[in-house]
């Protein structure tokens, strides 16, 4: 005795699958980038972050290695970058990354201590409107934008899991 199984619309569903195997790599690639770049880099330069001369907040950058089927006209690498007074600084990010990681970072010396302690306080330039900004106003903000990234990244993952069901 045998037992055949015959697929409709076999062709089709192998055309899919391997689709879906050229697709899902740049697809990681996207998301990872997404990631850094909108909700980890974007939130840690947002108002949660201290700002005398502005520097810190222009320092912040994604470094990754560009894959032409991903981000064509994202930049990478070498960083320079200005503060509000005009001055210019390189903002180099010693990191090593691959096709499958990406850094978000700073090199500024005084970005630790503003996400451990925060800034503000008597005596501080950090104002917003022309207030003060209480002492330790800032503080934890990195921290802060790499968990908005991680919640973001797991939302982005189940929306892609459930495109990938649908095929």
């Amino acid at each position: 005795m045998s037992v055949t199984f015959e697929f409709k619309g076999e062709k089709e569903l192998g055309k899919k699958l391997a689709e879906l195997a050229k697709k899902m790599p740049q697809e990681a690639q996207k998301l990872i980038l997404e990631t850094a770049i909108i909700d980890i880099e974007s939130f840690a330069k947002s108002n949660t972050i201290p700002v005398d001369t502005g520097r810190l907040r222009a320092s912040i950058h994604t470094k990754y290695v560009k894959s032409v089927n991903v981000a064509n006209s994202m930049t990478h690498g070498n960083y320079a970058y200005s503060d509000n007074a005009g001055n210019s600084f390189d903002g180099s990010l010693s990191a090593s990354v691959d096709i499958n990681s990406v850094v978000v970072g700073t090199n500024v010396q005084y970005a630790t201590k503003i996400n451990r302690e925060g800034g503000g306080g008597e005596g501080s330039g950090r104002t917003s409107g022309g207030s003060k900004r209480p002492k330790g106003y800032g503080k934890n903000f990195f921290d802060k934008a790499v968990n908005n990234g991680k919640s973001m990244l797991l939302k982005r993952l189940t929306d892609l899991s459930k495109r990938v069901d649908k095929l």
